[in-house]
């Protein structure tokens, strides 16, 4: 198989690495080009500008989020255990997949970009904030119709598996930006997860 990187996805990389240390604005498309080792003209024969790069990292960062999704199994087939591995499952994908550099770099992206670039805004907004969460809170509604968790607000629980992601990942970024020891965040990631999900067992039900 052909492991050499096309043209397109240098650029690619160029963008996410000059937008994570720069930030959009401060960023010009002559310096992408440089960075990949093109001329401006032929960058525009791949992307007709840096806002359709920063669109195809935005594309690229919710298609690797999305991968972190559990495969679909028949409700009446899926028992407490199963149901608790699989959100494991999911937090650990999703903590292998972010932890990435190419990924950490896009998520200093959106941190930079999230209050001053309406593009990122919108982004994390209708994608994180409606479209994945959505499709969390569907999942959701299917296992509370198996009986197994409580019927708490769909979107409530939706909302609080993932904001135990993001917190854990969040601090974890921190913590490697300033090279200091994780180990002990993961101990803390594993006792609050697991917390979580003894509040949505059908066994502490209101």
């Amino acid at each position: 198989m052909d492991e050499r990187i096309s043209t397109k996805e240098k650029i690619l990389n160029a963008g996410i690495d000059l937008f994570s240390q720069k930030g959009f604005y401060e960023t010009s498309i002559r310096e992408i080009a440089h960075a990949t080792g093109v001329k401006t003209s032929s960058l525009y024969n791949h992307f007709p500008g840096k806002e359709a790069i920063l669109d195809a990292i935005f594309e690229y960062y919710k298609t690797e989020i999305n991968k972190t999704k559990p495969p679909e199994e028949p409700v009446q087939e899926m028992s407490l255990d199963r149901l608790r591995d699989k959100f494991k499952e999911s937090f650990k994908i999703r903590q292998k997949i972010l932890s990435s550099p190419r990924m950490e770099a896009i998520t200093r992206i959106l941190w930079i970009e999230m209050f001053r670039n309406p593009k990122a805004r919108r982004f994390y907004r209708d994608w994180y904030f409606d479209e994945n969460l959505d499709s969390c809170a569907k999942s959701i509604r299917k296992i509370q119709k198996k009986g197994l968790i409580g019927k708490h607000d769909p979107e409530t629980v939706s909302a609080l598996l993932n904001a135990a992601m993001n917190y854990y990942f969040q601090q974890l970024c921190l913590l490697k930006a300033d090279n200091k020891d994780t180990a002990g965040l993961e101990e803390q990631r594993k006792k609050y997860f697991d917390l979580l999900l003894n509040l949505l067992d059908i066994k502490n039900r209101m």
